[in-house]
C-alpha cells in the first residue's frame, strides 16, 4: 500500500499531465497517465481526502489557526464595510490557496509543490464576471476545463454584489469540480456517472466532498451561518444522489459525453463575452 506522501505525489504527477492535455480534459476520467499506473475512482479520492487532508489529519496545525483568524477578520470587515468590484474579487480570491492547502493537498494551486516563487504554476485561472450565464440562464459559477478557468459571478441577479462569504462558498463549490475532474480516473462509466456526473456534475462523491468541507468550515467558524446551511443542504443532496438508480455503461457513457460536448460549446461562448479581468492565483 502506498504511503500518504506517495499517493499525494501521484496526484501531483496526474495534475501535471492534465496541464499538458487540454484537448482531453473533458474525458480525462478515462485517460491514462503516460508511463505511470494511476487509478483513483471518485470514491477512492474522496475517502483518501477526508482522512488525510490537512484539515482532518492535523487539526492543531498553525496553518488552520492562521486561516481561521484571517477569514474571521475578512468576514467581519466585509460585514461592516463590504468590498465591491475588484477589491471584493481580490479579497475572496486570496482564500483559494487556503482551501487548496487545507483540503486538497495544495494540488490545484501547486502552492506547496514549487521550488521557489518562479516555479509556482497554478492549474487554473480564477476570473470574475458581472453576469455569468449558460444556455439555461444565470449561474453562480462554473469551471471550464477546456480553458482551465474557474468563473465566478460577482453579482447577484438583482445587480448587487455578492457577499464575501457567498463568493467564498461559490469558489469552494467550483474547486470540488476541479479536484474531482483532474484526479478521478475510473474504468467504469456507470460508477463515474453516478459519483461525479449525475445532475450536471453534482453526483454522490461531489456532494460527499462538499458536505465534508462545509461541515469542517462550520465547525471552525460557527458564526458563519452560511457554512452550516450549506453543509445541511449538501447532506440532503447526498441522500438524493445516493437514491438515484444506476444506469448501464452505454447510457452512462452517452450522458457523460453529451455533457462534455455541451461544456466545450459553453467554453467557446464564454470566451466571446465581456468580462472583468481574471485574477491569477
Amino acid at each position: 500500500m502506498a504511503s500518504i506522501s506517495e499517493t499525494v505525489k501521484s496526484f501531483v504527477h496526474r495534475s501535471e499531465f492534465w496541464l499538458t492535455a487540454p484537448d482531453r480534459r473533458y474525458r480525462f476520467w478515462e485517460t491514462d497517465s503516460p508511463g505511470r499506473a494511476y487509478f483513483f475512482s471518485a470514491a477512492d479520492l474522496v475517502q483518501f481526502t477526508e482522512t488525510n487532508c490537512l484539515a482532518k489529519a492535523n487539526p492543531n496545525s498553525s496553518d488552520i489557526s492562521k486561516f481561521k483568524n484571517e477569514f474571521q477578520a475578512s468576514w467581519e470587515a466585509n460585514k461592516t464595510n463590504p468590498d465591491k468590484g475588484m477589491a471584493l474579487a481580490q479579497s475572496v480570491a486570496n482564500y483559494l490557496v487556503w482551501i487548496d492547502r487545507l483540503f486538497f493537498f495544495g494540488i490545484i494551486t501547486q502552492q506547496d509543490k514549487r521550488k521557489d516563487e518562479s516555479d509556482h504554476r497554478s492549474l487554473i485561472q480564477l476570473a470574475f464576471e458581472d453576469k455569468l450565464v449558460d444556455p439555461e440562464g444565470e449561474i453562480e459559477g462554473v469551471f471550464m476545463c477546456y480553458t482551465a478557468t474557474l468563473w465566478v459571478n460577482i453579482k447577484e441577479s438583482s445587480g448587487e454584489y455578492q457577499s464575501f462569504e457567498k463568493l467564498f462558498c461559490i469558489i469552494v463549490h467550483e474547486l470540488c469540480h476541479v479536484y474531482l475532474g483532474i484526479l478521478t480516473k475510473d474504468n467504469n462509466a456507470s460508477r463515474y456517472y453516478k459519483d461525479v456526473e449525475l445532475d450536471k456534475g453534482h453526483g454522490v462523491q461531489f456532494q460527499e466532498l462538499l458536505q465534508f468541507i462545509f461541515t469542517q468550515l462550520f465547525e471552525w467558524m460557527p458564526k458563519v451561518l452560511l457554512f452550516g446551511e450549506l453543509a445541511a443542504e449538501h447532506q440532503r443532496a447526498l441522500q438524493t444522489a445516493l437514491a438515484q438508480p444506476a444506469v448501464s455503461e452505454t447510457i452512462a457513457r452517452s450522458r457523460i459525453y453529451a455533457t462534455s460536448d455541451a461544456n466545450i460549446a459553453l467554453a467557446h461562448v464564454s470566451d466571446t463575452r465581456s468580462r472583468m479581468s481574471g485574477i491569477f492565483i
